[in-house]
């Protein structure tokens, strides 16, 4: 549940109020917390939806309200000092009745980084068979086994001094690709694209391209648009992660403003035959583009 401050924080965000680095904060936890997210998002239902409901025409019955009590008493008591107050009960009002019965309208998103926001979300689809598809171990068999230790016996010392400098090199990666998919489930996205940026450039294995294709969402998590881009348009070329690749690649653009690329790899998707996994999404995402007249 999110605390008062919170909530604040929100509404201001919704008000256009806040900082550039307070609402980038906003942004980045809302991107690596499904949780937060989606209760955020409630209140920004809330905040943009009352925000819709014809203030104006509140605030003309009150003008009403106040005449008519003059004409009865021969004097006005002021209302409007009440208004914030009547709108702060109706905005509890909004968060207890079902929204549909109300009438009350969703936040549209206005720039790129708000759809953005609104679309992207870290696939964790098959991450866990990343593993049969790279040829390591169970990354997290490797991740219990760095924290057992042992004491050299005479057999475990003989073993190391059979043990080639390779052998160390493929133990040290499993170990960093272990730990790589542990952060990525974490949603720590921070150090899941260390550890995968480490398997990708010290691994001397040809199965790393589905590493690459969660080390780019990672990036892309961590807003290092400039340095995932590239493993999508290299993916695009994969049979198999092509379909991901592509809208992670659509996503990236939308993040760098690069809106033209974006609406042409979104047309890419919806034309494609088959369809698309991603078509649905693409299309109400590049409708909301044009809507919102974004170039």
């Amino acid at each position: 549940m999110l605390n008062p401050k919170q909530i604040n924080d929100l509404e201001k965000y919704s008000n256009r109020c806040l900082s550039k680095e307070d609402k980038r904060k906003i942004e980045q936890q809302m991107q690596s917390d499904a949780d937060y997210k989606q209760e955020a998002k409630t209140y920004l239902d809330i905040f943009g939806g009352f925000n819709g409901l014809a203030v104006d025409k509140v605030k003309s019955d009150i003008d009403g309200w106040e005449q008519k009590h003059k004409n009865q008493v021969g004097r006005v008591i002021p209302m409007r000092r009440n208004f914030m107050r009547y709108a702060a009960a109706a905005a509890i009002i909004l968060l207890m009745v079902p929204l549909g019965y109300i009438g009350l309208q969703n936040v549209e998103p206005e720039s790129s980084n708000d759809l953005y926001v609104a679309y992207f979300s870290p696939s964790t689809a098959d991450i866990m068979d990343m593993t049969s598809r790279t040829g390591t171990m169970n990354p997290m068999d490797a991740i219990d086994n760095t924290d057992e230790t042992t004491e050299e016996t005479p057999s475990t010392a003989t073993a190391t001094e059979k043990t080639t400098e390779d052998d160390i090199d493929a133990e040290g990666l499993k170990l960093t690709l272990g730990k790589g998919i542990k952060a990525y489930n974490d949603k720590n996205y921070k150090d899941a694209s260390k550890y995968f940026s480490a398997y990708v450039d010290g691994s001397t294995q040809a199965q790393t391209t589905e590493v690459k294709l969660y080390l780019g969402i990672a990036l892309l998590a961590e807003n290092q648009v400039d340095r995932a881009e590239p493993y999508f348009k290299d993916l695009v070329k994969n049979a198999g992660l092509k379909e991901e690749a592509e809208w992670y690649l659509a996503l990236t653009y939308l993040r760098g403003n690069k809106i033209p690329k974006a609406k042409k790899t979104l047309s890419r998707i919806i034309n494609q035959k088959p369809e698309h996994p991603f078509q649905e999404k693409a299309q109400a995402l590049k409708d909301k583009i044009a809507k919102h007249n974004l170039k």
